[in-house]
């Protein structure tokens, strides 16, 4: 190992000495011609506009809101026929503002059974009002009964687990992330356990057994959005992108020495990379581990150090393939 030279003391060469700058310029090549990115300018905030009153009873209107009325009772139809095996129809009839307990008090129908479906924090934030004559429909299907035509009759304790099982899958289609809760056929009970807070109705009239029954479905206002989807997908990617940090890393080599090797290192020991001197860095998108971003050529700038990109690596090809060099 040869012994390091002084701070101020310059080390011999074949046609000299070399100064403290020479070395720095060797090792670390000078990149002050290199342009500076352009820093982004944050975006300007933009004012919120005041939302004007609209009264209680007046539905507000919304293309979205209606979209996603639409999409459900089609995803209803079928879940109804894969689980129930029941060609029941779903049609949206009217959208109407109306809290959780104030929808499922307000009609009580004998016969009829109320699917309670709870959100991620345990919250009954949905619930599907089956009539008496749908009910009656998914029971008889469920047991190969014929389509009945009688008066509607109380649920017995077996028809409500057979419903139970019936509408178990019902629950995912009606929102992301509800979970099946229960079926009650109370519903002052129901009003009592629904989520306080805005929400709407949506009254639905069922085509199955050749004739049309009523349902109505009362969903949170978080389930039931007013922008259609897709009309602003492209404005917040935009701002995603422009606000994402990424962690870049840059990496000159790995070295693996015997651990009594290691507890010996010196001030001014000399390591070998095993790599060749032109070497370019790799960036890297993450930690050590993370996929090659670019190759870059190691320097300084002012009294900081830089690297020049010289190629783009597959992490920056995958992102935008237009730029492949």
């Amino acid at each position: 190992m040869r012994e390091p030279g002084a701070p101020g003391r310059p080390l011999p060469t074949s046609r000299g000495v070399l100064t403290p700058a020479e070395i720095e310029m060797l090792l670390r090549p000078d990149l002050s011609d290199m342009e500076d990115l352009p820093e982004e300018a944050p975006p300007a905030p933009q004012p919120k506009p005041v939302a004007e009153f609209a009264p209680p009873d007046a539905a507000p209107s919304g293309a979205g809101r209606e979209e996603a009325a639409r999409r459900i009772s089609a995803r209803l139809s079928r879940a109804m026929r894969e689980h129930c095996g029941i060609a029941a129809a779903f049609t949206v009839q009217r959208i109407s503002p109306v809290s959780l307990a104030q929808g499922v008090s307000a009609r009580e129908e004998p016969g009829q059974a109320i699917v309670c479906c709870a959100g991620a924090e345990g919250d009954v934030a949905a619930m599907l009002v089956i009539g008496a004559g749908l009910a009656q429909i998914m029971i008889e299907t469920a047991c190969g009964g014929p389509v009945p035509n009688s008066q509607p009759r109380e649920l017995s304790p077996i028809d409500l687990a057979l419903l139970e099982g019936l509408a178990r899958p019902l629950a995912p289609v009606i929102g992301a992330g509800m979970n099946f809760s229960g079926i009650e056929t109370d519903p002052l009970f129901a009003a009592s356990i629904a989520a306080p807070g805005a929400a709407y109705e949506i009254t639905l009239s069922v085509r199955a057994g050749g004739a049309d029954w009523p349902a109505r479905l009362l969903v949170t206002q978080s389930l039931l959005p007013d922008t259609a989807v897709g009309e602003e997908a492209a404005p917040k990617a935009d701002r995603s992108a422009r606000s994402l940090t990424v962690l870049m890393t840059a990496r000159v080599a790995r070295v693996e020495m015997p651990l009594s090797k290691l507890t010996s290192l010196r001030p001014g020991a000399t390591l070998l990379l095993g790599v060749p001197a032109d070497q370019p860095v790799e960036l890297l998108s993450g930690g050590l581990d993370g996929e090659v971003a670019a190759e870059a050529q190691i320097g300084r700038k002012g009294n900081r150090m830089a690297v020049r990109i010289s190629r783009r690596g597959p992490a920056l090809r995958a992102l935008n393939p237009a730029f492949a060099g």
